[in-house]
């Protein structure tokens, strides 16, 4: 399927989040760059082909014995999400 930015058809918008870990099991944690904003908020970049970006993601926990994280992509696509 064609990228629908006839603009700049390399340009891709990319959403990320994350999840804690204790041990094996998920903890609750909220994505504090989400806080007051629509669902789609939070960690986010658009990039064109062979361009990269650092995003930075805070998470929100009162658990201390995280042993571990993973990113999660929460959406990528030629136009930004609805």
């Amino acid at each position: 399927m064609p990228n629908p930015d006839t603009y700049n058809p390399t340009l891709a918008y990319v959403f990320l989040t994350g999840q804690l870990f204790s041990v094996e099991n998920q903890v609750d944690a909220t994505d504090l760059l989400q806080v007051g904003l629509p669902p789609d908020a939070g960690a986010f970049a658009s990039l064109s082909s062979g361009e990269n970006a650092t995003l930075t993601l805070y998470l929100g926990t009162n658990r201390k014995d995280i042993t571990n994280f993973q990113i999660v992509t929460k959406y990528i696509g030629g136009i930004p999400p609805p």
